[in-house]
């Protein structure tokens, strides 16, 4: 069963595929394959900094959006030791 590093993997073909859209506070924006593909690799250097074990857990704190799916990808993709899990945590109180 593939996962989702292997499936991003098989977009590397088409670096000027549309991959998600995203709103940006002001407008929504295209985030192509290219660009993903360059936050994934600047999220595996910074990974790769830390001397990960295999199976080892990060905590992440991030918005859900583009640079979340990058970090995920990061950890999932290729030889990546390490695995993002997620805890949803609401940003306005209830009844906001």
């Amino acid at each position: 069963m593939a996962n989702i590093g292997e499936y991003f993997g098989q977009h590397l073909a088409t670096p000027d595929r549309v991959l998600y859209r995203h709103f940006d506070g002001e407008q929504w924006r295209d985030v192509g394959v290219r660009e993903v593909a360059v936050l994934v690799g600047r999220w595996q250097a910074a990974l790769g900094t830390l001397g990960l074990q295999p199976g080892e857990r990060i905590a992440v704190s991030l918005k859900n959006g583009v640079q979340w799916v990058a970090l995920d990808l990061a950890a999932a993709w290729g030889s990546s030791s390490c695995r993002c899990t997620s805890t949803t945590i609401p940003t306005t109180s209830p009844g906001a």
